[in-house]
């Protein structure tokens, strides 16, 4: 707790001069003859008077010294009882003190750059690169709430958006903003990807196959997509889709490591209207695409597991397997 230095010393004097007018008044009282009542008498009629003839008297004896302490110590208490037991009233904030803040006060949250702010209102911006004392520095998270037609997409979304100070992850349902701002981020050097779930044409793909990186990745990888293929209902024999799911595992695990897909119908015939020496930087290109690709690892997609599920059927001169004589045998025995 701490005290005001000047009230301290003010309240020591008067200490110092209440303790020397009980030690003059004890020296008269001692001095006084007759009873206790006389002495007293005399005191409270004529005390006064003697003190101002003669202020000035040191010679403190023990009955003195203790009232000099005992008026230096009273007026000590009263120092502290009003130092302690004053309040805080305030006056004119009895409902709260918030207001709204000064352009000075507002600055002092900005960055030192306006491309590098979020823009909350009129000069009101929150820096989101720049690093600020404890005392400005707020969290960066902000939600804001409004009902349909009030302007939280125009009037904060774009705006913040078009600051271009970050990457972002916009959630879109009105499918404008795409279309929108797309076209300054690219001219910007940024990469837009768009995920448009209604119409799959006009959207980027995702393909797990990039982050396989060792054979427990390419296994978890597969339990999700068969629990979200399976579909709903318990099946009789869970054979064929153990049966299934070893097949589908085998051929990514092939993709991964091995597979190459042929090359289309349209690319054989760019290729044949190539002259020799494009030709020749073309296969350059694609052996250096291998040799990129041995670095890198091999990104297949599960469009090619049913490209590959189709060249598995046997062809015509190819003997019958054990258990297609055995499937065979059965339908001729039973129908």
């Amino acid at each position: 707790m701490m005290y005001s230095g000047k009230k301290f010393l003010l309240f020591s004097l008067l200490g110092i001069l209440l303790g020397y007018l009980f030690h003059r008044l004890t020296l008269l009282y001692d001095s006084y003859t007759g009873n206790s009542l006389d002495k007293w008498t005399h005191l409270l009629m004529e005390g006064q008077d003697e003190v101002l003839q003669s202020p000035w008297n040191v010679s403190f004896t023990g009955k003195s010294s203790a009232f000099f302490l005992l008026g230096f110590v009273m007026m000590l208490l009263v120092y502290l009882y009003l130092e302690t037991g004053k309040k805080q009233y305030r006056e004119g904030v009895e409902y709260g003190s918030a207001r709204f803040g000064t352009l000075k006060e507002k600055k002092l949250f900005y960055g030192k750059e306006f491309s590098h702010d979020t823009i909350l209102a009129q000069d009101v911006r929150l820096t989101l690169l720049d690093k600020k004392p404890p005392q400005y520095d707020r969290n960066k998270n902000i939600a804001v709430i409004g009902g349909s037609g009030s302007g939280k997409t125009f009037r904060f979304v774009k705006p913040n958006l078009i600051q271009m100070n970050s990457s972002n992850i916009v959630v879109d349902p009105k499918d404008h903003l795409a279309e929108k701002t797309g076209k300054l981020f690219l001219e910007h050097g940024y990469q837009v990807k768009v995920l448009d779930l209604v119409n799959m044409k006009n959207s980027d793909g995702f393909n797990p196959f990039r982050y396989i990186e060792t054979e427990n990745d390419l296994n978890r990888m597969l339990t999700v997509y068969f629990n979200n293929t399976k579909g709903s209902g318990s099946r009789s024999d869970p054979f064929w889709d153990e049966a299934s799911m070893t097949l589908v595992r085998a051929l990514a695990s092939y993709l991964v490591d091995f597979y190459n897909p042929p090359k289309t119908r349209e690319q054989l015939i760019e290729e044949s209207r190539l002259s020799q020496k494009e030709y020749q930087n073309l296969l350059k290109r694609q052996k250096k695409e291998v040799e990129e690709r041995k670095k890198r690892g091999r990104y297949p997609s599960f469009a090619e597991i049913s490209k590959l599920i189709k060249h598995l059927s046997k062809g015509e001169n190819q003997e019958k397997s054990v258990l297609e004589i055995l499937f065979e045998n059965y339908a001729k025995k039973y129908g």
